[in-house]
């Protein structure tokens, strides 16, 4: 199990003494409203079971994995503001154990990041309190940060190990639609597991949101300066970006959607490069009743050296579920993509029923040589709320050095 900062564990002892200490905690002992106290607090289960199975152009063997992803804890209820919450996870593979988890050392195999681990996910303390339609909450110790659309701060929750952050958050609504976020972090907690070199990673890093929701749209600026060392040294950098996402109804059963973004990424902290890389998007679509389209454009330059970077992001929503750009190429990356999609709700006893498809083509950036090309599908059925049956796919066409791959996934997610 991982160590717990310093940090976080004087603050836990503090606040702790500090409740024991106070006389309204006294009051409320004796006025049996600490039953209550208990009763509202919540337990939490979070539990996956998945195969996956990889086909990958180079290696002999396909990769075959069957792991289980576990986690357990608590969270109190509200004591005037306060909260705390304790959460453990472990990851096993059930037998079924030919691929390469980056640990285990069967390199013969295509790459599952999906490892044995065993550790502490999160422990936190927060703090949230209302007054006159402003609000604040903030957030100290290991704990999940998700920004935006996870496209640059994220927790990686398709693995069974998710990323979180060893960090000090802050989050202030000054008036209605006006949010401004800020952290610090001092360590990524990585997919790789508990059993890794790279387990973890330092960062002195600060990250700035500040999001306001208006009648057509969200806006938001954000500042990423994320100083980090160890293993992701070489993605030490300052983005600063300004996004808009939005929907309109146009008729009864008709909805467009679109959105746009641009963002901007230099050096920072102790990287050695020197660099000056953008990135933009814009997409567009539309839902009427249960069908849904989308197409956009995503673009990531690159400089020949290095491409523009997002070693925080949830990845493999990004970019295809084959996972092949994780990291963007030296020459950057063009992906055109569209999407189509059908929900059915309460379908007999599956309920609700999603099935999507999604189409990538990629190039590069600098030099327009083509990357491939990539099909997507997914399955998602949910017949009751916390249980979640799916089935995802995906085929990348490989062009130039990119290898082609294929990868199959299916499992149950079960939480409360």
């Amino acid at each position: 199990m991982m160590p717990v900062h310093p940090l976080i564990h004087r603050l836990v002892i503090l606040t702790l003494l500090s409740m024991c200490a106070s006389p309204g905690l006294a009051q409320t002992v004796e006025s049996n409203s600490l039953k209550t106290f208990i009763a509202k607090s919540d337990l939490i289960f979070d539990s996956r079971l998945r195969f996956e199975l990889v086909d990958q152009d180079g290696f002999d063997e396909d990769a075959q994995a069957l792991t289980l992803r576990s986690r357990f804890g608590f969270e109190t209820a509200s004591f005037h503001g306060f909260k705390a919450l304790v959460e453990g996870d472990f990851t096993r593979d059930l037998g079924v154990n030919d691929f390469n988890s980056t640990v285990n050392g069967k390199t013969g195999f295509p790459v599952v990041v999906d490892p044995d681990s065993e550790r502490l996910n999160r422990l936190q303390l927060g703090y949230h309190r209302k007054w006159d339609g402003a609000s604040l909450a903030a957030t100290v110790g290991r704990q999940r940060i998700k920004l935006d659309d996870d496209r640059f701060i994220g927790n990686v929750g398709f693995r069974q190990n998710e990323q979180t952050f060893d960090a000090a958050r802050l989050q202030i609504s000054p008036f209605d639609g006006l949010t401004v976020d800020y952290s610090y972090i001092w360590q990524v907690n990585r997919i790789f597991g508990s059993n890794s070199a790279n387990k973890t990673a330092d960062a002195d890093s600060h990250l700035i949101n500040a999001r306001y929701e208006t009648p057509w749209a969200v806006i938001t600026s954000y500042a990423y300066l994320l100083d980090l060392e160890d293993q992701l040294a070489s993605s030490a950098s300052k983005t600063f970006g300004l996004r808009m996402a939005g929907t309109r109804n146009l008729f009864d059963d008709w909805q467009i959607a679109y959105g746009a973004e641009f963002a901007n990424q230099t050096d920072f902290g102790g990287n050695p490069e020197n660099f000056d890389l953008n990135y933009i998007m814009g997409k567009a679509g539309f839902t009427r009743g249960g069908l849904s389209f989308d197409a956009q454009i995503e673009r990531l330059e690159g400089n020949g050296r290095r491409g523009f970077t997002t070693p925080l992001a949830t990845l493999h929503a990004f970019q295809g579920f084959a996972d092949v750009f994780l990291v963007t190429p030296a020459a950057g990356l063009r992906d055109i993509q569209t999407k189509i999609q059908y929900r059915w709700r309460n379908v007999s006893k599956l309920g609700d029923v999603r099935l999507s498809a999604w189409f990538h083509d990629f190039s590069a950036t600098q030099t327009q040589d083509d990357l491939g090309e990539e099909i997507d599908f997914g399955l998602f059925i949910t017949p009751r709320k916390g249980i979640t049956f799916s089935i995802k796919y995906a085929d990348f066409f490989g062009a130039d050095d990119k290898p082609s791959l294929r990868r199959f996934w299916t499992g149950v997610d079960v939480k409360f």
